[in-house]
């Protein structure tokens, strides 16, 4: 099936089966940008073959994915911390209280 996928878009494209075959693996990645695409087919035509597997994850959109990334994960971290805060509070409120406190 892939090489069934990659064949029809070689033709589809106009680009060689190697450059459809990796546009195949890029429409399949979630990094995948119709900018990104038209990079990877213009890289190819000039003779420079990428490696696919890294592609995309330097270029600026590929910047600012991973920075869009990392801004999320900061701040399910945060809330996280927070939730655990009050988590601390509600059982220091619920711990019996020692006579000598």
């Amino acid at each position: 099936m892939y090489e069934e996928v990659a064949k029809s878009l070689s033709v589809e494209l106009g680009i060689s089966f190697e450059c459809a075959a990796d546009v195949h693996y890029l429409r399949s990645r979630n990094r995948w940008t119709q900018e990104l695409e038209a990079e990877l087919i213009a890289l190819h035509k000039a003779g420079n073959h990428p490696n696919i597997n890294e592609f995309g994850c330097t270029t600026e959109t590929g910047k600012a994915l991973l920075k869009e990334a990392i801004a999320g994960a900061v701040e399910k971290r945060r809330a996280a911390v927070a939730l655990l805060a009050d988590a601390t509070e509600f059982a220091n409120k619920l711990r019996p209280k020692k006579d000598h406190e």
